[in-house]
């Protein structure tokens, strides 16, 4: 078989028929993204950091919760102490006051009269003062009423517009120490033993005792006093008897002027 030479292999002859010449097809690339396929682990982990951040919410608020009932229990037990405290202060605050109340009880001085004596030879009667406390009293003052009154049948009433004499007089004292230090000698110039031990007549004294009981800081004191002459038949004695000072001074006042008057 004959072949020509110089002739390039791929070219046709003229007796073939001519094929026309078309361009080569683009290839088209699609490229798929790929869906990661689940994987159990990774879904397991995520659903743990859920739990795990649902626990730690939950955590918190109880945190916050169990904070404000705490702050809630503080604020009440203080509020409970703040008013134990102020009970306290007052408890004690009254005890102080008590226990000064019961010095000055048990300590001050109490001025008093004891035992009035009727001197017939004198014709005075006489009124012992005494501090029955534990302490020297303040200054002390007596206003001191006197009366002689006739009685017309024994044991009858004491009618004052049947006195006979009266007089009133005041007494000073720079202070009282415990004990009886000092006395007050009231005149009964128309006193008569007779008539007294006859019934036909009584003798009646009344007053008011002024003092301080000893603490600088205290009221003055006051002590009402009453007296008045009885025959006892049965012993045939004269006796000094307290009477109502309540409802004597107030009708001697009104029969000596007080405090017009005072008997020099």
């Amino acid at each position: 078989m004959n072949q020509e030479t110089g002739k390039p292999t791929g070219e046709k002859t003229q007796g073939e028929a001519k094929q026309p010449e078309f361009p080569a097809p683009a290839l088209s690339l699609t490229v798929e993204s790929e869906t990661p396929k689940p994987n159990g682990k990774t879904s397991k982990n995520h659903r743990d950091d859920k739990q795990k951040s649902s626990l730690a919410v939950r955590i918190e608020a109880g945190c916050a919760i169990a904070l404000v009932i705490i702050t809630g229990f503080y604020t009440y037990y203080a509020h409970q102490q703040a008013g134990a405290a102020i009970k306290s202060a007052d408890a004690a605050k009254r005890a102080a006051d008590t226990a000064s109340v019961a010095l000055h009880i048990s300590e001050r001085a109490y001025i008093s009269i004891s035992s009035p004596r009727l001197d017939f030879s004198e014709h005075a009667i006489t009124l012992p003062l005494v501090n029955s406390g534990r302490i020297p009293s303040g200054a002390v003052e007596v206003v001191a009423h006197e009366a002689t009154v006739y009685t017309p049948d024994p044991g009858s009433p004491v009618i004052f517009k049947n006195a006979i004499e009266y007089s009133w007089k005041r007494y000073r004292f720079p202070s009282s120490g415990t004990g009886n230090p000092y006395s007050i000698d009231i005149t009964t110039p128309s006193a008569s033993q007779a008539k007294i031990e006859g019934g036909l007549q009584s003798i009646l004294t009344s007053g008011t005792i002024i003092y301080g009981d000893g603490f600088p800081d205290d009221p003055p004191q006051e002590w009402y006093f009453c007296f008045h002459t009885v025959y006892h038949l049965l012993e045939k004695r004269i006796l000094i008897a307290p009477c109502d000072p309540n409802l004597i001074i107030p009708k001697m006042e009104a029969l000596d002027g007080y405090p017009n008057n005072e008997q020099k």
